[in-house]
C-alpha cells in the first residue's frame, strides 16, 4: 500500500518535472499571428477603461457608470494594414470618449488613443462621400475598395481605391472624416 502512494506520487512528480521542462520550450516558439480580434480588443477596451476608473486616473472621473459599444470602428493605416479597433465611450447615450485598441502586436501598447468627448462621425457618410468623389475624378475607373483609415495620424477619414479600367493605374481619395473634404494623397 505504502509502495503503490510512493509510486503513484513519483509518477505524479515526474509528470509534472517533464511538463516544467516542455512550458519553456513552448513559450520560446516564434509567434507568427500577430492579429489581434475584435473579441480580445473589445476585452482590453473594457479592461482598460475599469482600470482607469478604479485607479482614478486623471481625465476619467466623468466615465464611472459609462459603457463600451462592442460595435466597433475599424481602421487601416493607407497601404491596407490593420491598425486599431476603435470604440465608442457612451455614459447616458451620449458620447464621451473614444479607445483605440491596437489591431496589431507589433504596435506595442495595447491603448493606443484615448479621446475625451470626441467630435462624432458617420462613417458611412465619409465613405459614402469618398466614392462618390472618385466616381467624378475617375467615371471610367472601377471601385476596387474603400475603407477608414488613419490617413495622417491621428487623423481619420475614408480611403477609396479607384482602377482606371483602360490604363490599370490605381488611384487613392481620401476624405476626411471630420469635415468631409477631399485630403491630397501622399503616397
Amino acid at each position: 500500500m505504502i509502495k503503490n502512494k510512493i509510486g503513484i506520487g513519483s509518477l505524479i512528480l515526474a509528470i509534472m518535472l517533464i511538463g516544467m521542462a516542455l512550458i519553456p520550450a513552448v513559450s520560446a516558439q516564434k509567434e507568427d499571428n500577430y492579429s489581434v480580434t475584435a473579441e480580445e480588443a473589445f476585452k482590453h477596451a473594457n479592461a482598460q477603461m475599469i482600470n482607469f476608473i478604479a485607479t482614478n486616473t486623471s481625465g476619467f472621473e466623468n466615465w464611472t457608470g459609462a459603457s463600451i459599444d462592442s460595435k466597433q470602428l475599424e481602421l487601416y493605416d493607407p497601404t491596407g494594414q490593420k491598425l486599431y479597433y476603435q470604440f465608442s465611450v457612451y455614459k447616458n447615450k451620449t458620447l464621451i470618449g473614444i479607445i483605440d485598441i491596437a489591431a496589431d502586436k507589433r504596435l506595442g501598447q495595447t491603448v493606443q488613443l484615448v479621446l475625451f468627448e470626441p467630435k462624432p462621425f458617420d462613417a458611412t457618410t465619409v465613405m459614402n462621400k469618398s466614392i462618390e468623389i472618385a466616381k467624378n475624378e475617375y467615371p471610367d475607373g472601377k471601385i476596387k475598395s474603400t475603407q477608414m483609415v488613419v490617413y495622417d495620424y491621428p487623423l481619420v477619414g475614408a480611403m477609396t481605391i479607384v482602377k482606371d479600367k483602360i490604363t490599370g493605374d490605381e488611384h487613392r481619395i481620401f476624405v476626411d472624416a471630420y469635415t468631409l473634404d477631399v485630403v491630397p494623397d501622399k503616397p
